[in-house]
């Protein structure tokens, strides 16, 4: 093993705060990618939800575009945006009937009946 001189010491160690910048500027660099690709995926996810409960209509690219902008103007909270598309059924609207199409009954009991009209 080779000994290194003061000066050779020295000047391998002046190049290690130069290195250390670069190090962590590239790391920070690559970091804002992977948090940008994951925030992605999250909007998408959020969008693909909305379109399957019948919330919104299109396609998940454009739903997806659509929340990243309203979210990146201060718009939109993601975070309340995606608990509120959780709590909502599958095609919730879609099927709440209080009188049977078919027959044309209009509800059974008083109740239905007041709420039918």
């Amino acid at each position: 093993m080779n000994k290194l001189s003061a000066a050779d010491q020295r000047e391998v160690l002046s190049e290690v705060p130069g290195t250390l910048l670069k190090l962590a500027a590239e790391r920070d660099f690559y970091r804002d990618i992977a948090l940008s690709g994951l925030a992605r995926q999250r909007i998408e996810k959020v969008a693909s939800a909305m379109i399957d409960k019948g919330l919104r209509d299109g396609s998940v690219l454009e739903v997806a575009n659509e929340l990243e902008k309203a979210a990146s103007a201060g718009d939109l909270n993601l975070d309340v945006t995606e608990q509120a598309v959780k709590l909502v059924g599958t095609d919730m609207g879609k099927h709440a009937h209080l009188s049977d199409e078919l027959s044309g009954a209009t509800g059974s009991s008083d109740f239905e009946r007041f709420v039918l009209g």
